[in-house]
Parts: C-alpha cells; sequence; structure tokens
C-alpha cells in the first residue's frame, strides 16, 4: 500500500514538473485554472482548504493523545487538558 502511495505521488509530482516546464505554472492551482477553467480551479482550491483544516483538526487530536497523559501526570487543572485550549494553539500554524 505504501509504495502505491509512493508511486502515485512520484508520478503527480512528475506531471506537475513537465506541466510547469511546458507552460511555466507552478502550482496545481495554476495549472487547474489555466487548463480547466475556473470551475475546476475553485474545486481544486476547496478540496485544498478542506485538507489543510483536516490536517489541523488531526494535528490537534494527535496533540490531545500525546500531552493528555503528561498533563494528568503533571497535575494540572482540567480547563488546559481540554480540546479547546489544543485547538487554539494549533491554529497559527495552519496557514
Amino acid at each position: 500500500m505504501m509504495a502505491g502511495c509512493a508511486a502515485v505521488t512520484m508520478f503527480s509530482i512528475l506531471l506537475l514538473v513537465h506541466t510547469r516546464d511546458r507552460t511555466g505554472l507552478g502550482s496545481y492551482e495554476e495549472v487547474t485554472f489555466a487548463l480547466f477553467g475556473r470551475g475546476a480551479g475553485l474545486f481544486v482550491e476547496c478540496n485544498i482548504i478542506a485538507f489543510c483544516c483536516g490536517s489541523g483538526i488531526a494535528y490537534a487530536k494527535t496533540l490531545r493523545d500525546f500531552l493528555s497523559p503528561m498533563i494528568e501526570l503533571a497535575a494540572v487543572s482540567p480547563p488546559l487538558s481540554s480540546g479547546h485550549y489544543l485547538i487554539s494553539l494549533s491554529l497559527p500554524r495552519c496557514s
């Protein structure tokens, strides 16, 4: 499974490099807008935004799972161990 994902990723990057060499466009958004139009470009941008939000949520949940035992051992008050506190810590990194 990992080898398949790696192969698809390498192929995708290879396509982007060849497209950049031929058109001068350097990102998925630019390529989609130029080659497929505004609707497809907006679709790709929405997917990228959804991916970034999902990654931020996954980061916050992983951080919460990692820090919860440490917070319990340190006997910190419960408001610091809530998910809301950790999500607010991760928001500046979601750019």
